[in-house]
């Protein structure tokens, strides 16, 4: 079997059957041409169809239907692909473990939470159970601690942020998931991991996480996969059939990430970075650093520098309709902004960013002649920023910032907030109705139109509004 065939099946196992579109270099024709080799099309195109209908489907109960077989499609598209690896003489059960249902990935979630003194009625209500929220986005929270010099003395050592509010510690967090894989933590263990350069977490929060074990995550930033496990997934499981480390079993463990100052200074003194790397991180970009063969990406994330491996990120050679470059593709690798124009002659800039799960960040310019570029507004981005793009770009600014997924409290809840939830709606039900209605295309196109229309001027006037209220809170 050929490497990159198998290395590709085994990804999709890690994925639990997701064929997302970086697995095929977001080409088209090479998803097509693996598909049909694995004997997967069938399934790919049903997979396709039924998010294709969650997308615009209104109905709740036929909602959770569809979840519910797009679920099942992509359990079967897993299985086949470890049979396949099967039949090739690669054991992926002893290399990465069996699969976890959803049900058993919340219950281990819950068990995490207790020993941070969270019950699972209140880990409910915070919305510390959406375990796809944890892993993409995670939740912020905030630690209240009793005021004391010695507590203080011991933040600042570590250089933990806090602030002192009503006499009491405040100190800023996030909570996020990984999935991955846990092994004994043995020294045959560990000089296999160090050997092969694959990162692992010692894990010890609870005997239900894991006490014990070396957690080695599938995945890293915004989704990018764990290149190092793929590769050496084979090698895993021949160990580990072999008894040299237990056989490795799925996991999913709870990371606790604090606000944090002070990094730079160390990183600086010992000319870890540079003063323009410094300024580029702190601007919330993503630095490339090359250092021999080796090549990372530096990121911050909640006050944080982390970085990971530039293998693992695979950059689109298409976007927005526009075919990049070998030469595009290694400007955008390096962290360099990419100005590219779409197919109605619209100038806009693209740079990586690894926290996002498309790793790319774009840009745009508010008027032609600007020599600045904003960012295209993310979920994140203020409430003014975010109506500003969807005034620019209509029911596409919405799914710029939201994403396409139907189901999305925190989409609804913003596009309710500004009157905007029911003119979303009707245009995703217009767009439904194209779908092979071709004796009313004009008609639709039109109302489609129109809908869109709808959708700027509502956005323009929140955007009054905004400005009246800041007007009057500044007293003019």
């Amino acid at each position: 079997m050929d490497e990159k065939f198998e290395n590709r099946l085994i990804e999709i196992v890690m994925r639990n059957g997701k064929l997302d579109e970086s697995l095929f270099n977001y080409s088209k024709e090479e998803k097509e041409k693996f598909l049909k080799a694995a004997d997967l099309k069938e399934l790919a195109d049903i997979l396709e169809e039924t998010e294709k209908e969650l997308f615009y489907c209104e109905d709740t109960d036929k909602v959770k239907e569809l979840v519910e077989t797009s679920k099942s499609v992509e359990t079967e598209i897993e299985n086949t692909c470890r049979k396949i690896l099967a039949e090739n003489g690669v054991d992926i059960e002893n290399a990465i473990g069996e699969r976890m249902d959803e049900r058993k990935k919340i219950e281990l979630l819950k068990q995490q939470l207790e020993s941070f003194g969270i019950d699972e009625r209140t880990a409910e209500e915070l919305g510390l159970t959406d375990l796809e929220t944890l892993k993409t986005d995670g939740k912020n929270f905030t630690f209240v601690l009793e005021n004391t010099a010695k507590r203080r003395k011991e933040l600042e050592k570590n250089h933990i942020d806090y602030t002192v509010k009503d006499g009491k510690i405040n100190i800023s967090g996030k909570f996020t998931a990984k999935e991955g894989i846990c092994i004994e933590d043995s020294e045959e263990a560990v000089r296999f991991l160090d050997e092969n350069e694959m990162n692992y977490i010692r894990m010890a929060q609870g005997e239900t996480a894991g006490k014990g074990k070396l957690f080695i995550p599938t995945s890293w930033a915004g989704g990018t996969t764990n290149s190092q496990l793929v590769s050496n997934a084979k090698k895993l499981a021949l160990i580990a059939a072999a008894g040299l480390v237990i056989s490795p079993s799925g996991a999913i463990i709870l990371l606790v990430t604090l606000k944090k100052t002070g990094l730079y200074d160390k990183l600086m003194k010992d000319n870890a970075l540079k003063k323009t790397e410094k300024k580029a991180l702190e601007q919330g970009l993503t630095v490339f650093k090359q250092d021999g063969k080796n090549s990372r990406y530096w990121y911050m994330e909640n006050g944080n520098l982390l970085s990971l491996n530039a293998n693992d990120v695979r950059l689109p050679r298409w976007i927005k309709g526009v075919q990049l470059s070998p030469a595009d593709v290694e400007k955008l690798k390096r962290g360099e902004l990419l100005m590219l124009k779409d197919k109605k002659g619209n100038e806009f800039g693209v740079r990586i960013d690894v926290t996002k799960p498309s790793c790319i960040q774009e840009y745009y310019k508010e008027r032609k002649n600007d020599r600045e570029m904003k960012k295209v507004p993310t979920k994140t981005s203020p409430d003014r920023e975010k109506l500003e793009w969807i005034a620019r770009k209509g029911f596409q600014g919405i799914s710029d910032i939201y994403g396409n997924k139907t189901l999305n409290l925190e989409r609804d809840t913003f596009l309710s907030k500004y009157d905007l939830k029911n003119l979303y709606t009707d245009f995703r039900s217009k767009e439904f109705q194209l779908q092979g209605k071709q004796e009313r295309k004009e008609e639709i196109m039109k109302e489609l139109t129109e809908t869109n229309g709808k959708i700027k001027e509502k956005a323009d006037e929140a955007i009054l509004r905004i400005n009246k209220e800041n007007k009057k809170g500044m007293g003019i």
